[in-house]
């Protein structure tokens, strides 16, 4: 069953196409499920993000929208929301007011040493170990704090250069956390298509990085997945889906999706 459960839209402000325009195409493409993961508003970056009104408005479009294709394709409600340790209690805050399906946990910016580091801060990331053991911590944060259903790409390190055989006793620490707070992984079809930093030549480089490797070991430790394409043009919604829904069915990975906030299963 193809479903699609990591979706962005132009009200985030850097993507393009609205909610009903990826509905019809997911309708056509023959996807059976979608969620929309708009990101959840944040005090900073705020060009690159739902406001607290508009979030209001993307639910309210989103139900009308629900019943108008309820007999065509099942749509559902999320968010994705960077994780800030001293936000926590503002993002459970803004979980309990909102009330939707899903809600994806993201590490997107690391607070170090007084500065803001971002997970496009790729030189800085590769060359300082230190910035890559907080970005684990705070991943292990967000776990912990039991906020998510599921952790967006947790594997997005490994865009700034590194290979797929680095961190794997951090993945096996992960591993642990979320099989413990019953937590997902996700399997973020997007780390196929996008770039990656060759530290040596100091460039992007169009390479996957989607490491295959971790989702094996997270895999072995009975952690459900959830995927989807993180699409942010309407041509990427849905894709690489087929492909790695194959490789699921092959490695036995159990995937899931919310509704309501309740695991789903996927038949794959």
């Amino acid at each position: 069953m193809l479903i699609d459960t990591h979706i962005h839209t132009k009200r985030c402000h850097h993507a393009e196409g609205d909610l009903e325009d990826y509905i019809i195409a997911a309708i056509q493409r023959g996807l059976k499920i979608i969620c929309f993961t708009e990101h959840a508003p944040l005090h900073f970056d705020l060009d690159k993000r739902l406001s607290q009104d508009e979030s209001k408005k993307y639910i309210d479009d989103l139900e009308e929208l629900k019943n108008k294709y309820n007999d065509k394709i099942e749509i559902l409600i999320g968010f994705e929301i960077d994780y800030i340790e001293e936000y926590e209690e503002k993002i459970k805050d803004f979980i309990e007011k909102t009330n939707v399906d899903f809600y994806l946990g993201s590490i997107h910016f690391i607070p170090f040493e007084k500065k803001l580091f971002s997970v496009w801060d790729y030189e800085d990331i590769y060359s300082n170990p230190e910035l890559q053991n907080e970005y684990f911590r705070l991943m292990l944060k967000a776990i912990r704090s039991d906020l998510f259903d599921s952790i967006s790409h947790p594997d997005l390190i490994y865009r700034s250069g590194f290979k797929e055989d680095c961190f794997k006793d951090k993945f096996k620490e992960i591993a642990r956390e979320l099989k413990m707070r019953g937590t997902c992984y996700e399997i973020n079809c997007s780390n196929m298509f996008k770039t990656k930093f060759n530290p040596k030549e100091n460039k992007m480089e169009k390479i996957s990085f989607l490491n295959m490797n971790n989702i094996d070991l997270v895999s072995k430790q009975s952690v459900l997945f959830t995927i989807g394409s993180d699409s942010h043009k309407i041509d990427e919604l849905g894709r690489g889906m087929e492909e790695l829904l194959k490789v699921a069915k092959e490695k036995g990975y159990k995937i899931v999706y919310f509704k309501n906030r309740e695991k789903q299963e996927v038949k794959v």
